[in-house]
């Protein structure tokens, strides 16, 4: 299936702003938007597995796993609201 998603991408080298014990740490980085292929849907471990078509240095091609907490928008053809999936008439 073919969607696009935009999801929080976490900072890799500074990872956390430091927090107190009533407010914990805020992770930095930043919202990205990629199109691409879906390979598999992980409910257990509720993760995206999703295929660019990009290529590292050494032309192998690595998915991107995107958490579901993560995603902030995800559209495409084919996907269903879940309500109607579920069957549940709107009033």
């Amino acid at each position: 299936m073919e969607v696009t998603v935009c999801f929080f991408e976490a900072d890799d080298v500074e990872p956390a702003i430091f927090g107190t014990p009533s407010k914990p740490a805020t992770p930095l980085g930043r919202y990205r938007t990629i199109a691409g292929t879906v390979e598999r849907i992980d409910p257990i471990y509720r993760e995206l597995q999703f295929s660019t078509g990009d290529k590292n240095a050494l032309g192998k091609e690595l998915p991107v796993i995107i958490r579901f907490d993560d995603i902030l928008d995800l559209s495409g053809d084919g996907i269903v609201d879940i309500d109607e999936y579920l069957g549940i008439e709107k009033d």
